[in-house]
C-alpha cells in the first residue's frame, strides 16, 4: 500500500506539472450580459418605431372628418366648429334653473340649449360665429328659409338647429323653428313640449293656423313641432300645401330653421331642400364619415338644392387645437382671468 501510495504521487507529480497559475481571477464589477443601457435604448427606438407606425396605419384606414381643414378639402364652405359638449360640466347649474323639472329631463335640455343656459361659454360663442357668418351669407343671398341636415344620424343636427334658432332669437330676429323629422323628432322633447298639434295635423287640416305656432321661452322664438307621425312623410313635405305654408311663414317671421332628417337615410331633406332658400350639413368630427358626406352631397345637387356650407360639430378642442390656447382667448376677451379676478379683489 505504502509502494502504491508513492506510485500515485509520482503520477499526480508528473500530471501536474504542466500546468502553472499565471494570474488571479478578479471578479468584474458589472455583469457581461444582459446590457441594460443597449436594451433600453433599442426598446425606445422599437417603440417609438412601433407608435408612428400604428398612428400612420390607424388614420390611413380611418374615414372620418376630424378637422376644418378635412371640411373644406371636400368643397364646403365651413360654417363654424362647435366644440364638444361636456354635460357633467353642466350639471352644477341644473337645480338652480330647473327647480320644476326632474334631474334627468333638466340636465337633458341643459346640455342641449347651452346658448340659453351658459351663454358665456366657447360653445355659446361659436355658435354665435355660426349666426354671424350666417347673417353675412343672408346679406349676400337672401336666406330666409334654413334647412338643417346632415348625413346620418345622432351628429347634433337637432342640437344645432336649437341653438342656431335661440341665438338668432336673442338678437332680435322674429325666428320659428319647424320641426319636419318626421319620423324620429325631438325637437318637441328638448324645448320641453308637446309634439301634438304640430305640422302634420296642420297639412292634415285638423289643426288651424294659429294653433299649430307654439311660443317658446324666449320671446323672439316660436316653434312648430312635428305632429302626429305619419306613414308618408316625403309626400306630406313635397306637397303644395307644404309650399304654401312656407310662404306664409315667410310673411311673418325674419328667419325659419327647418330640422330634417339625415339625407342619406330617407328622402325628406332632400324634398324639403327644394322648397327651401338654403341648406347646410351639420358634420360630427370624429364619427362621419367621408364617404357621407360625399353621399350626401351628391344626392342634395342632384335636386339642385343651394348648400349654403358646412358645420363640424363635436370638436375636441384638447385634441386638436389645445385647450390651452382656445381657453385662454376665450377668457381673455370675456375678461374671466382668473388672476385678474384676485386682483381686483385685493384693490
Amino acid at each position: 500500500m505504502t509502494k502504491k501510495l508513492e506510485e500515485t504521487r509520482i503520477n499526480e507529480a508528473g500530471q501536474s506539472g504542466n500546468v502553472r497559475i499565471l494570474d488571479k481571477a478578479i471578479a468584474p464589477s458589472f455583469p457581461v450580459t444582459p446590457n441594460k443601457k443597449l436594451n433600453l435604448m433599442l426598446g425606445l427606438l422599437i417603440g417609438l418605431g412601433l407608435g408612428i407606425g400604428l398612428t400612420f396605419l390607424v388614420e390611413y384606414f380611418d374615414n372620418t372628418v376630424k378637422s376644418v381643414e378635412d371640411v373644406e378639402r371636400l368643397g364646403f364652405n365651413l360654417m363654424g366648429a362647435i366644440p364638444k359638449i361636456e354635460q357633467d360640466k353642466l350639471q352644477k347649474k341644473i337645480e338652480s334653473k330647473w327647480e320644476s323639472l326632474e334631474f334627468n329631463e333638466g340636465r337633458e335640455i341643459e346640455s342641449r340649449l347651452v346658448t340659453h343656459f351658459d351663454p358665456k361659454s366657447p360653445i355659446s360663442e361659436a355658435y354665435r360665429t355660426l349666426r354671424t357668418n350666417l347673417q353675412f351669407t343672408k346679406i349676400a343671398d337672401s336666406l330666409k328659409t334654413i334647412l338643417v341636415t346632415s348625413s346620418g344620424p345622432k351628429e347634433g343636427k337637432s342640437t344645432t338647429v336649437a341653438n342656431l334658432a335661440i341665438t338668432l332669437a336673442q338678437l332680435g330676429s322674429k325666428v320659428l323653428l319647424v320641426d319636419t323629422d318626421l319620423r324620429r323628432p325631438v325637437i318637441h322633447s328638448i324645448f320641453g313640449m308637446e309634439k301634438d298639434n304640430g305640422l302634420t295635423n296642420y297639412m292634415m287640416d285638423s289643426v288651424p293656423y294659429n294653433q299649430v305656432v307654439k311660443k317658446s321661452f324666449l320671446e323672439n322664438l316660436n316653434i312648430i313641432t312635428c305632429g302626429v307621425l305619419p306613414p308618408n312623410p316625403s309626400e306630406l313635405l313635397g306637397s303644395f300645401k307644404m309650399e304654401e305654408l312656407i310662404t306664409k311663414l315667410k310673411s311673418n317671421y325674419d328667419i325659419i330653421l327647418f330640422d330634417s332628417p339625415p339625407v342619406i337615410a330617407v328622402t325628406d331633406a332632400a324634398v324639403l331642400s327644394t322648397k327651401v332658400d338654403s341648406t347646410f350639413l351639420v358634420i360630427s368630427s370624429g364619427k362621419t364619415n367621408r364617404d357621407a358626406i360625399i353621399r350626401a352631397k351628391s344626392l342634395l345637387e342632384n335636386v339642385n338644392t343651394h348648400i349654403v356650407g358646412a358645420l363640424l360639430n363635436n370638436v375636441n378642442v384638447e385634441g386638436t387645437y389645445g385647450s390651452s390656447y382656445y381657453y385662454y382667448y376665450y377668457h381673455y376677451y370675456y375678461g374671466a382671468h382668473p388672476k385678474k379676478g384676485k386682483r381686483k379683489k385685493r384693490r
